[in-house]
């Protein structure tokens, strides 16, 4: 039986590139895609690329989840709250980490900010609605990154595949 659902190594290497959007200034990010580097282009088309990297990590950081709970195994990471969550704008809550997955799963508009040097803020700023109840979330995308890399490192270790 395979150990994972998909492409390990593909989930890592999207989050790598996610963070590494984060630390640096977007005009200076050298990305290694396909066998060909190649500079990433217009603010636009970065916005781009990270709303679909992060669409694709927080589902697939939700099978592992999934997996985890069904399997009645748990887990450690560095940050269960990762952000702030709004209903109606008066009402905050605190973000936890399966929360921040589903709410960029189900997001209908995202943002991000660019400081005056060009360099993204570290937050995700998503919206969506529920239930007739407006939302949004400020995900600190740091936080969430390195939790997602913490929770793919307890999978792999501790995953007993012959136990399936």
């Amino acid at each position: 039986m395979r150990k994972y659902l998909f492409d390990y190594e593909e989930l890592e290497k999207d989050l790598i590139v996610l963070l590494s959007l984060f630390s640096s200034g977007h005009n200076a990010i050298l990305l290694k895609a396909s066998e060909e580097s190649l500079i990433l282009g217009p603010l636009p088309a970065v916005e781009k690329i990270i709303q679909e990297k992060l669409i694709t990590v927080a589902i697939r950081i939700r099978l592992i989840d999934d997996m985890f709970k069904d399997y009645g195994k748990s887990y450690e990471l560095p940050y269960f709250i990762v952000g702030d969550m709004f209903i109606n704008i008066d009402d905050k809550k605190e973000l936890y980490f399966r929360e921040a997955c589903n709410k960029i799963i189900h997001a209908k508009k995202f943002n991000v900010e660019l400081k005056e040097n060009n360099d993204y803020i570290p937050n995700i700023y998503l919206y969506g609605e529920r239930r007739s109840n407006d939302w949004n979330v400020i995900i600190d995308i740091k936080k969430f990154i390195i939790s997602c890399l913490s929770l793919l490192k307890n999978y792999d270790d501790d995953w007993d595949v012959s136990a399936l």
